[in-house]
């Protein structure tokens, strides 16, 4: 039948017996080196201080406090600040840390060093955010840690890395309150210069538009409905008193400025038209009769005494006129008849006559014609004349001569006009068509018909009045310019106006705002200053009794288990590369036939004694290791009787 090989624990104790010095050497070799790891493994200490984050003592409702970064950030930030490169440096020098290392490692290696010996732990707690109602988890403290071999010096290191936290805290927090102090100040203080110029800028604007502001708009156009119909008045005056003008104008023109004087009934006319009347006989007489004769000489004395009184003389231009018309008749006649005929005789008599009327003319004209003396109006001028600025008919008016008024006479050397100057002082130019020169004594003479001087003040009167709604027109018509450029200009000032009222409220409201701001920055800083968010030590660093790393029991207890482990395994690996046949299994597994009985094995004196001396060498081997974990825990890690009594201390003995 077969045989089929079944390991039973008899088996497993023959191959623990069998290869029991190979076992145990594995087991005490791994048990060996995990003794030297654990006790030869430099002791580390770590002394912790606690620091707990106590917010405002004002609630935050009252005074917002300007840090506004949550409690984490705030503390990484703070130790990015203390754990710099001169901090860390002067811990080094001030504690000799890492003495053995300076002289082969670089001072940046010492410091990354230090970083990471110190250790930073966050304390968190479920708390309820006022803001949402929901719980969240809040840092409400941290710990901070330095590691070190010597407890005294972890100690130190921490109570000073603790020291610079705090004092940079309260830099850190101070240092950001004023910041922001400052920025709120300056913000305030460009928002105040920015309001001052719009300010300036809206005043300069309306002192330049105060009649075109939309506030005067309504009032600019009831002001130009007021102009218009005070321009139409003016319009209704003016074409009445030029109505009424041109009617005492033809009233003077009627009438003769000096009074007629009758004797007997007969009406004596004014020398003026004496004379005319004279000229127009004397004309028609000496057509009948000669030079000689009575009449004629009676009406040429007549007339030389008028002419003498009045200062008229021949008008040349018109003696030149009727010379030109007499000798074309005269021509006519002798084409006609002989010289002796009457009619030849009387046309040849008439233009004697009127060639001594030109030569009397002619030299008078030269006698007037004389800067110095005056002129007058001449006698078919009906009411006035123009005075005006400049020679020319579109020069402006200056002011006017009236019929019987002379004018001082200042230059005759223009073509066409004179240059006078008026009795009130004014200096202007009139057209000599309409003027005489008045020989040199000579003066007009003083109105005497009070009909005539009645209407001439009339007419004077009138004059005055229209000048004056003239003036008025004028400036009701510039006016009307003026609120008619204020209208159209209204659009773009209001537009303009409104952008500069935009601009300066939201300028002030900006500056309302910074400060407010600046206010609450002021509130915030003496908050901050004495009852603010701060950093409390809670609990102290303190010099450790108990090293914090490395962990020996959990070497010795892990060394253990892979101990046994790999014996198991090494005996494992032995046997199963063992080709020896140690039970009758093997033999039937390899013949096909079960062995028919068992030899045992026989121990000998020599068997005997090498079993002894291998149960004596692994006993010494024990011992040794034994001795030799005492003295490593002694030295390396804590003085046996302390580490006795400490024992005893946790027994309760």
């Amino acid at each position: 039948m077969d045989i089929q090989e079944q390991n039973n624990l008899k088996d497993y104790l023959e191959v623990i017996k069998r290869r029991k010095l190979q076992l145990l050497l594995t087991f005490g070799v791994l048990m060996l080196i995990t003794l030297l790891l654990a006790l030869g493994l430099p002791s580390v200490y770590r002394s912790t201080a606690t620091i707990l984050i106590e917010e405002q003592d004002i609630p935050t409702d009252l005074v917002q406090s300007t840090i506004t970064s949550f409690a984490d950030q705030q503390i990484q930030v703070i130790s990015q600040r203390s754990m710099t490169s001169p901090n860390i440096n002067r811990i080094i020098e001030d504690f000799n840390l890492y003495p053995e290392d300076r002289e082969r490692v670089s001072q940046s290696e010492l410091v990354d060093r230090v970083r990471e010996d110190t250790t930073l732990e966050l304390i968190s707690a479920s708390v309820v955010d006022p803001r949402s109602g929901r719980p969240t988890q809040a840092t409400i403290a941290f710990t901070l840690s330095f590691d070190h071999t010597q407890p005294n010096i972890a100690q130190r290191v921490a109570d000073q890395l603790v020291t610079i936290y705090l004092r940079e805290s309260r830099d850190s927090r101070l240092s950001q309150t004023q910041q922001t102090a400052t920025f709120f100040e300056e913000e305030v203080a460009l928002a105040q210069q920015r309001v001052e110029r719009l300010e300036l800028e809206l005043a300069t604007f309306k002192a330049d538009n105060g009649d075109v502001l939309p506030t005067q708009y309504q009032l600019n156009l009831t002001g130009l409905a007021r102009t218009d119909a005070e321009l139409l008045e003016a319009q209704r005056k003016i074409q009445l008193l030029n109505e009424r003008r041109i009617g005492l104008d033809t009233q003077i023109a009627a009438v003769s400025p000096t009074a007629p004087v009758g004797i007997g009934g007969e009406q004596i006319l004014p020398p003026t038209e004496r004379l005319t009347q004279l000229e127009s006989d004397y004309a028609s007489k000496s057509a009948l009769y000669g030079p000689d004769h009575p009449t004629v000489v009676r009406l040429r004395r007549e007339i030389d005494a008028l002419r003498l009184e009045t200062g008229r003389g021949p008008e040349l231009a018109e003696v030149e006129r009727k010379i030109e018309a007499y000798t074309d008749r005269l021509q006519e006649l002798r084409n006609r008849y002989s010289e002796s005929h009457p009619d030849v005789v009387r046309v040849q008599r008439q233009l004697d006559s009127l060639m001594a009327d030109r030569e009397a003319a002619m030299a008078k004209a030269d006698v007037e014609a004389v800067a110095g003396g005056y002129v007058a109006a001449t006698d078919d001028v009906s009411a006035r004349i123009n005075v005006r600025a400049s020679p020319g008919t579109d020069a402006p008016v200056v002011g006017f001569l009236n019929r019987g008024e002379q004018a001082m006479l200042l230059n005759t050397g223009i073509a066409g006009w004179y240059q006078v100057q008026l009795p009130d002082g004014t200096e202007g130019f009139v057209s000599q068509a309409f003027t005489k020169p008045l020989a040199s004594g000579e003066s007009l003479r003083t109105p005497t018909n009070p009909v005539y001087i009645q209407l001439v003040s009339q007419r004077n009167a009138t004059e005055a009045e229209l000048r004056g709604q003239l003036a008025t027109y004028e400036a009701l018509q510039q006016q009307r310019n003026d609120l008619q450029d204020r209208i159209v200009r209204s659009p773009e000032v209001e537009r303009q106006y409104t952008a500069l009222l935009r601009d300066l409220t939201t300028e002030r409201e900006a500056y309302d705002n910074a400060k407010n701001k600046q206010l609450l920055t002021a509130q915030a800083e003496k908050v901050e200053n004495v009852h603010g968010q701060s950093f409390t030590l809670i609990e102290p660093a303190v010099t450790p009794i108990a090293p914090h790393w490395p962990n020996r029991l959990a070497i010795l207890f892990l060394g253990i288990v892979l101990s046994l482990a790999a014996t198991v395994g090494v005996g494992a690996v032995s046997e199963s590369m063992d080709s020896a046949l140690r039970s009758p299994g093997a033999v039937a597994g390899i013949t096909g036939v079960s062995p028919m009985a068992v030899i045992p094995y026989i121990y000998n004196p020599t068997d005997s004694k090498r079993g002894k001396r291998n149960v004596a060498l692994i006993t010494g081997g024990i011992v040794v290791a034994i001795v030799v974990g005492l003295i490593a825990v002694h030295i390396l890690y804590r003085p046996l009787d302390v580490l006795w009594y400490a024992m005893l201390r946790g027994m309760g003995a």
